[in-house]
């Protein structure tokens, strides 16, 4: 049986956004255990990045479902990873969305908790002029 071309993506996009999750996890986890040094914590943000990376190359592809994952995120990994994801596209407009998203969130939720985290990790120079309008 084929698959279309759109489930696929959705497919591919879905594993992407769980292995973001899963590896902030893991980088959490890695910045608090002195069994990680620090090439251990390299590789983690490389895969990190990259995940992030594919995601944000998706554009307009990738944007519903990474909305979705910060605003029904039961799990605050899963809110950080796609948070950091639209804070890394370096389109003001979808940064300016995000923040008016992060803005509306419940302040003890998951999804509040893993906006503030993606906000200390992301890279600033991507969204920046968000914060200025």
């Amino acid at each position: 049986m084929l698959v279309a071309a759109g489930e696929w993506m959705r497919d591919l996009l879905e594993t992407h956004c769980e292995e973001l999750e899963w590896l902030w996890h893991q980088r959490w986890k890695a910045w608090r255990s002195s069994a990680y040094d620090q090439m251990a914590l390299a590789q983690l943000d490389e895969r990190v990045v990259a995940h992030a990376d594919a995601l944000v190359l998706a554009g307009e592809d990738a944007l519903p479902l990474v909305l979705h994952q910060v605003e029904e995120a039961d799990e605050m990994f899963r809110a950080m990873g796609a948070a950091y994801v639209l804070l890394s596209q370096g389109e003001p407009g979808i940064a300016q969305r995000a923040l008016r998203e992060f803005q509306e969130l419940e302040p003890d939720s998951a999804s509040f908790g893993g906006f503030q985290l993606a906000l200390r990790y992301a890279p600033l120079s991507r969204h920046e002029e968000a914060y200025s309008r």
